[in-house]
């Protein structure tokens, strides 16, 4: 027939009330009993239910009557940890035990409104909040029928209510007299709430409702800090790039750098205009601009697409070093083509007169072309960073 879990009330009723020093009560009481208990089921049909003496005598089951809170009627919602305060007036004494056919324990209040109300009259009977699972099979014992067996019974709370009130439906009702013999019975089921979480119906408050809302929370906080975890590592890496830049921010407002960049600069566009002229507009050119634009001069064919700044610069720097040697072995010819021109026309103005009397050119010819020989021996001597191959 298959299990399912369930919620019950069961009623009895307070008597020998009892003062404590602390101004509480003490009321011994029988909870619960064993038998055959009748619940109302919400389409009307009445199930008969077998609470054996087995499961509710069972150690487990008795230790979790021990301690339980005791409330003023039931709440709408099972006891927990984080509404005990709101909800507990008192509390199950530690001597739980079976008497006979019922379970026996005293019940002690201390709350002062619900003290009263019991010094009034208004509270007079009690009822036991529990869950357990039902095994469908139906049996007899001791000649009466029923149709399920309780199983697994786990007590809740214990609370405090009017006289009648387990007729008002929706609760277990079962009157006891001062002597603990049954006078009345009436038995309902406990209205039992579902909730759908991830396509599955859980009854609320039952051990997999809690143990699933348990599950999500802990995902969720998992999935809370994970997120902050991740934010963190993002912040402390914004913060380094964060330092990093203002690094190198300060770095390149560095006084001396920036005298650095602009003598560099001065003497890039000094060494180009050697080779281009000064009417080569240079202005809002790049380094690597200026550098290919002095390249082409001489080098029309020169391709830069692809090369590197190192390679441009080298070529470069190769470029304006022979041009300038050109340029000063071409002034070295032209001194000593003055020379000879002045050498070939005569006359007093182009001569002077030696130790011995004799006229001699006044521009010397050799001295130039000695001047010119030692200047290239000198340009010779210095390498180029760069030479390019055919």
């Amino acid at each position: 027939m298959g299990t399912e879990t369930v919620e019950r009330l069961d009623v009895g009723r307070l008597s020998q009330i009892e003062r404590t020093p602390q101004g509480g009560l003490r009321i011994p009481a029988h909870l619960t009993r064993t038998g055959v208990f009748a619940y109302t089921l919400p389409d009307g049909s009445v199930r008969r239910e077998l609470r054996h003496p087995d499961e509710v005598f069972a150690k487990d089951s008795l230790a979790t009557l021990s301690g339980a809170p005791v409330t003023n009627r039931h709440p709408a919602t099972p006891v927990r940890p984080n509404n005990w305060r709101k909800l507990s007036v008192g509390h199950v004494g530690e001597d739980v035990k079976a008497d006979g056919r019922f379970i026996a324990a005293p019940i002690l209040v201390q709350d002062a409104s619900t003290i009263s109300d019991v010094d009034k009259g208004d509270l007079k009977e009690i009822s036991c909040g529990y869950s357990c699972r039902l095994d469908n099979t139906p049996g007899e014992h001791n000649g009466e029928h029923y149709d399920a067996v309780q199983t697994s019974i786990k007590y809740n709370h214990v609370a405090l209510g009017p006289k009648g009130w387990g007729r008002a439906g929706n609760e277990v009702a079962l009157r006891l007299d001062s002597n603990g013999n049954q006078i009345e019975r009436q038995e309902e089921i406990m209205p039992t709430k579902t909730i759908r979480i991830d396509g599955v119906d859980y009854e609320v408050g039952s051990d997999a409702h809690l143990s699933k809302v348990e599950s999500m929370h802990k995902a969720k906080l998992d999935t809370v800090t994970a997120k902050a975890d991740d934010e963190k590592k993002r912040a402390d890496a914004a913060e380094g790039e964060r330092d990093g830049l203002k690094k190198e921010l300060a770095e390149a407002n560095d006084p001396k750098r920036l005298d650095g960049l602009v003598s560099d600069r001065v003497a890039l566009v000094s060494t180009a205009r050697k080779v281009l002229g000064d009417e080569e507009k240079l202005d809002g050119k790049t380094d690597r601009e200026i550098m290919i634009a002095t390249i082409r001069h001489d080098d029309e064919d020169f391709d830069a697409e692809g090369k590197s700044d190192e390679y441009v610069r080298a070529y470069f720097e190769a470029t304006a070093k022979g041009s300038t040697r050109r340029q000063d072995a071409g002034g070295i010819k032209a001194v000593a083509a003055a020379a000879r021109e002045a050498s070939a026309k005569g006359g007093d103005k182009g001569k002077r007169q030696d130790g011995g009397g004799e006229q001699v050119d006044r521009f010397d010819a050799k001295a130039a072309q000695q001047r010119m020989h030692e200047h290239n021996r000198e340009l010779a001597s210095q390498p180029l960073r760069f030479t390019r191959s055919n």
